[in-house]
């Protein structure tokens, strides 16, 4: 009773292997190395019978760290295998994808769904992340074995409600765009050494093994038969022509070696060979690590044709079963030494790559006996399916493990152990009351079909058209009779005969008069029916390269047009102009607008159009910034306070339009002064030629950047400014920690919302938190969920905004460093401490309110730039001037080109294009009004200018100040602390004085409380140390915007930090750079007397003293090189140095007001100071 069970349980499977389904693209699911069948019998087997063996090899699964639900991955922006640029990482994929098959296996045998969500986070965080496959030519190694695991894992787990729709399309998509396209490079142009090139047999079966199986399963996943269909060619056929089983000796490699007949090299007629032969491999004379590698990847590409209806088992005449007990007899001898004494071999003459070529005499034995976790597949389907002893394949699959092989993982951490999926006793055996009882094992059948009038002895065929008959055939071997047909559409006759519309897979089921059950399936992929491809369209004038469709150029302007697949061109395009290939390049240029289209058929024959619109412009946009010269363009990025001119050139010929701007100015160009905010305008271009009017527009755009921006505490999306996916938290609960990444979908939840405020500890620095909402989960410093206790001086960063185009920098800061975040993939990583664009938009989910403040003098559209020119120089742009005093100075505004006469109205009355200033000795502000008239509209266009003087190391008079601070006017107050502090005025009028003189030794200043005559030290405190002219001496210097101030910076061994209000007290804080001028002195007293002789003084005279308009100065007895005279005002302001010829000074004071001033005459014996008056 109990052999009756199992026979019926055997029969059920077997039709299950071959279940019929009417609709196009049936491709049996799931298909791959592993079936619903075997989950079935695996089950049964494991939780029925409990059948030793099966019971052992779920154990070694179950046991193996791959197959754990803890497992996490580690996802790469790249796998790379071999070459310089990068370092190999693909030992991470083949682990993850090992560990991905593994817990989708767990899943169908247990139904935990705690293994399927452990391989879902696996795929899905590969798909969302790696975008490359790089390296030298073995990345087309990487491309295979890791792309057909990948798609087994995927194929293997779809089913699995825990997979989202979405994500399970996304992972077909990656699948289809980063591994099928290199797969297919290989396949068709194997790194330039094809037929096309002399050395079609340059690569080892291996490549084009692993690759053939890659898009066979990715064609399964994806339900493409086209791609099946491609994957299963290269197999099947003799692509390069030079296949032939005569005899020959030696035997050349003159093809591609993953073809089977150039893979099983040689047919050895041998009694101990299934079927009467052993086959010898294209890769056994290297060695045996690689030839069983070779047949561990024919047994699983045979096994997933197998579980989708196909019999590559027995194609050409079991030539693969042949090739396998050949190798397996090779490895299960008892010694190596007897391998070339027991097993025929034929010599095999390798042309590949100039290292590889040989001619090998015979078996290689490097590697010889290693287990491989395939041998089970081979085993139970010719003993247990066909009937077939595989004596040699046995031994093998029992020699590994005693019979219960593994998986990646089992075989030790190198890329030969993860080459193979494995499993194979767990996935395929059956115990041997489970054959078939002779003459009850299945036929083997052949297929031809008859299309277009011819028939090709196929089961596949490509480029059908839809609409066209067909008829398929299944064929018997020669000498059997009997039996029925029945196909999926019910049909019961042998042919099928019908008109097809779509791509699909046709299974018919033969059985025998004894009831055995044999399966054919017909893949016929329809022209056109098939998966799209991605396209990239590009336009190239002249330096520009656009990634767009639609276009402007001038008349006659040459141009290109282009569209790619990825990674190589693949398919045919066609274009309107009668072209082909995948550019066009257009010479002369168009002369009114166009439309050019290009059509791509993808290998399966899908139709991609795209329209390309060319739209003639007659006026081209450019931009200078600050008078530079101009860049073409029409968006411009700049920094506050910057002014842009924005122009526009017309093309020769097409000139003698009319201007409007959206503004409402009616000139060609226009300015944009003090720009603190983003702005956009447009440029109406009307020409009318040959009686058409047309009118072009430029879409001017200004963005500035906004470093340190402070983002408004809240709630944000953060997108990936690339594609606008948005960084997820996708763990299932907050322990999990898994890295956020940028997801294309909108989740419900709160798991794409972050909080961002502002910290306020103190060693944050202002910087910023970013946390998950969904579960408090702060980011840290590489972009990842922390793990260890959240720290605002690590883990706070500070933003960097592009505003107008409203994108984001993140930089790290305080302990963390300052280097900025990128995206890698779809996470964030931490890159250099050099800003590389602005990767980040971070919009509040909650709008906030525009910035409505109005910044006085911002944005002001002009005709006119303010222009200045200093000692008779170039003209510099910019309104803020900054000088020393003395010099020269013309205020010249400049105007826009093609700008005509207009009138000038100065803040002096003046009517002058330009304002000339002499010997300037004051700062404060000038304005000046240009008004001008165009088409009866009036304009006025204000400009103010700022002249701020200022001079380094000023020499300050020695005197009594009060030390003030200019934010607020308080005074540095000695209070009888070591802490002066500033306060307000006080009675106690000594306590802020402070005496300034200049210390010889340092030639820098000492400051000294007049209270108690303590002095400040470089920290602007007191101490009770000795003073050091070396240490506690300062320099000064200064800045007059119509108001004095100063800044004061320590010297000598203190150093040259700059002293800064912190509070209400002084602190250097290592400030190198100097940030403003802080600090206001008034003059209580000169350190000289003021009643002095105004006539003479020895050997210097100065007169006439009073004065009206000058004084003159004469040197008597004494050295005059280097004599310099010094003018200050009676508040210690410094109005002017000048220096003595032939002992003589003439200085004229008329732009001096009325007053009394102080002149010091310094020359190598010291100083001499006058009190001067000017009436």
């Amino acid at each position: 009773m109990r052999k009756l069970v199992v026979n019926l349980l055997v029969l059920s499977a077997l039709l299950a292997a071959h279940s019929f389904r009417a609709e196009a693209k049936n491709f049996i699911h799931p298909g791959g190395l592993v079936a619903q069948q075997d989950i079935d019998r695996i089950q049964y087997l494991l939780y029925s019978e409990q059948d030793p063996i099966i019971v052992a090899a779920f154990n070694r699964l179950q046991a193996n760290n791959h197959a754990k639900d803890t497992y996490n991955p580690n996802p790469q922006i790249r796998i790379d295998r071999g070459g310089a640029d990068y370092p190999d990482n693909y030992s991470i994929a083949m682990n993850d994808v090992a560990a991905a098959f593994q817990n989708a296996l767990m899943w169908r045998i247990t139904g935990q769904e705690k293994y399927g969500n452990t391989a879902v986070r696996i795929l899905n965080a590969w798909a969302r992340t790696c975008k490359n496959i790089t390296g030298d030519t073995n990345a087309s190694l990487a491309s295979g074995i890791y792309g057909y695991e990948f798609a087994q894992a995927g194929e293997l787990l779809r089913g699995f409600e825990g997979w989202r729709v979405d994500d399970f399309k996304a992972y077909q998509n990656w699948m289809r765009n980063l591994f099928y396209t290199r797969a297919m490079y290989f396949l068709e142009l194997r790194h330039g050494r094809t037929a096309q090139h002399g050395d079609p047999g340059a690569y080892f079966s291996n490549w084009g093994l692993a690759n053939v199986f890659c898009v066979m399963s990715i064609g399964i996943l994806c339900d493409d038969v086209a791609i099946y269909n491609q994957g299963l060619s290269f197999y099947r056929e003799d692509k390069v022509g030079s296949f032939t089983d005569a005899p020959r000796n030696p035997i050349e490699c003159l093809g591609y070696n993953e073809f089977l007949g150039n893979l099983v090299v040689w047919l050895h007629p041998d009694s101990r060979g299934p079927y009467g032969y052993l086959g010898q491999m294209q890769e056994s004379g290297r060695d045996q690590g690689h030839a069983l590698m070779a047949a561990g990847l024919a047994a699983d590409i045979c096994q997933t044709a197998w579980n989708q209806g196909d019999d590559l088992f027995s194609y050409m005449n079991n030539r693969i079963a042949a090739g396998f007990e050949y190798i397996a007899l090779v490895n299960s001898l008892s010694a190596v030494t007897q391998v070339n004494d027991s097993v025929p071999f034929i010599p095999y003459k390798r042309s590949g790559l100039p290292t590889e070529n040989y001619t090998a005499t015979q078996n290689g034995t490097t590697g010889w006996g290693q287990p491989r976790p395939f041998w089970h597949r081979v085993v139970s389907h010719y003993e247990a399916v066909k009937g077939i002893p595989m004596t040699y394949s046995r031994r093998m699959a029992f020699n590994d493990n005693n019979g219960v092989d593994g998986g990646g993982g089992l075989y030790g951490g190198n890329s030969g152990g993860f080459d193979h999926l494995g499993f194979s006793t767990l996935t395929s055996y059956r115990p041997s009351t489970w054959y078939p009882a002779p003459g009850t094992f299945p036929v083997s059948l052949t297929a031809s079909i008859t299309y277009d009038g011819k028939t090709t002895d196929k089961s596949y065929i490509d480029n059908v058209a839809a609409g066209s008959m067909i008829t398929l055939t299944p064929q018997l071997p020669a000498g059997t009779a009997g039996g029925s047909w029945l196909w999926e559409t019910g049909e019961t006759t042998r042919q099928l005969t019908f008109t097809v519309q779509q791509s699909g897979m046709y299974r018919v089921v033969y059985t025998a008069p004894s009831g055995a059950k044999s399966s054919q399936v017909f893949s016929v992929a329809v022209w056109g029916d098939c998966t799209p491809d991605v396209l990239t369209p590009r336009i190239t004038v002249g330096e520009n390269v656009y990634v767009d469709t639609i276009v402007e150029v001038l008349p006659y302007q040459r141009f290109s047009l282009s569209i790619n697949t990825p990674l190589y061109n693949y398919g045919s395009a066609r274009w309107s102009t009668g072209n082909t290939g995948f550019s066009l390049t257009v010479t002369n240029g168009v002369r009114s607008d166009s439309i050019i289209w290009v059509e791509h058929f993808n290998p399966g024959g899908y139709k991609t159009r795209y329209n390309f619109r060319i739209k003639l412009t007659y006026v081209t946009p450019a931009i200078s910034v600050d008078g530079a010269n101009a860049a073409a363009g029409s968006k411009i990025t700049i920094q506050e306070g910057q002014s842009v001119e924005l122009r526009a050139t017309t093309t020769t010929g097409y000139d003698g339009g009319s201007f409007a701007w959206s503004s409402g100015h009616r000139a060609r160009n226009l300015m944009i002064l003090n720009v603190q905010k983003p702005k956009q305008l447009q440029l109406y271009y009307t020409l009318t030629k040959n009686g058409i009017t047309t009118i072009d527009t430029l879409n001017y755009s200004v963005s500035i950047v906004k470093n340190n921006y402070q983002m408004p505490d809240g709630d944000y999306y953060i997108r990936r400014a690339s594609d606008g996916a948005m960084l997820t938290n996708s763990n299932l609960n907050a322990t999990d920690k898994l890295k956020p990444e940028f997801w294309e979908v909108n989740m419900p939840d709160d798991s794409q919302t972050w909080t961002i405020t502002k910290e306020t500890a103190a060693d944050a620095g202002g910087r910023f938190k970013i946390v998950s909402k969904k579960d408090g989960n702060y980011i840290n410093e590489k972009g990842n969920f922390g793990v260890n206790a959240y720290y605002p001086s690590w883990n706070t960063y500070t933003f960097h905004c592009l505003e107008g185009e409203n994108v984001f920098a993140v930089q790290n800061g305080g302990n963390s460093g300052t280097r900025f975040w990128n995206i890698t993939g779809d996470g964030i990583e931490e890159g250099t401490t050099v800003q590389d664009g602005y990767p980040f938009i971070i919009q509040p989910i909650v709008s906030v309110p525009p910035d409505t403040a109005n910044i006085p003098g911002e944005g002001v559209l002009s005709y006119v730039a303010p222009g200045y020119s200093i000692n008779g120089g170039a003209t510099q742009r910019g309104s803020l001037i900054v000088l020393e005093p003395g010099k020269n100075l013309v205020l010249k505004p400049v105007k826009i080109l093609g700008i005509g006469n207009g009138t000038w109205r100065w803040s002096d009355n003046s009517t002058e294009s330009s304002l000339l200033l002499s010997n300037v000795q004051q700062g404060g502000t000038y304005s000046v009004v240009f008004s001008y008239t165009e088409d009866e509209l009036s304009h006025e266009f204000p400009l103010e200018y700022s002249v701020i003087l200022a001079e380094d190391n000023y020499q300050l008079p020695e005197g009594d100040y009060r030390l003030g601070r200019v934010s607020d006017g308080t005074l540095l107050t000695n209070d009888g602390s070591l802490n002066p502090a500033f306060k307000s005025q006080s009675a106690d009028t000594l306590s802020q004085q402070w005496t300034i003189t200049l210390d010889v030794a340092s030639n820098r200043y000492k400051i000294v409380s007049r209270k108690d005559n303590r002095f400040l030290d470089e920290h602007g405190r007191f101490n009770g140390n000795v003073y050091s002219a070396a240490w506690n001496t300062y320099v000064f210097h200064y800045q007059d915007k119509g108001e004095r101030a100063f800044a004061i910076q320590n010297g000598g061994s203190a150093g040259t930090t700059y002293w800064a209000v912190e509070g209400n007290m002084i602190n250097d804080r290592n400030r190198t750079i100097r940030e403003g001028y802080p600090f206001q002195l008034d003059l209580v007293k000169l350190a000289v007397p003021t009643a002095i002789d105004p006539l003479s003084m020895g050997t210097i005279s100065l007169y006439p003293n009073p004065t009206t308009e000058f004084i003159h100065l004469k040197l008597e007895d004494c050295c005059a090189d280097n004599a310099i005279f010094t003018l200050y005002s009676i508040d210690g302001a410094k109005q002017g140095n000048y220096s003595f010829k032939d002992s003589e000074l003439h200085v004229s004071l008329a732009d001096q007001r009325p007053g009394v001033y102080i002149g010091i005459v310094s020359v190598d014996k010291g100083t001499q100071m006058f009190k001067i008056v000017k009436q």
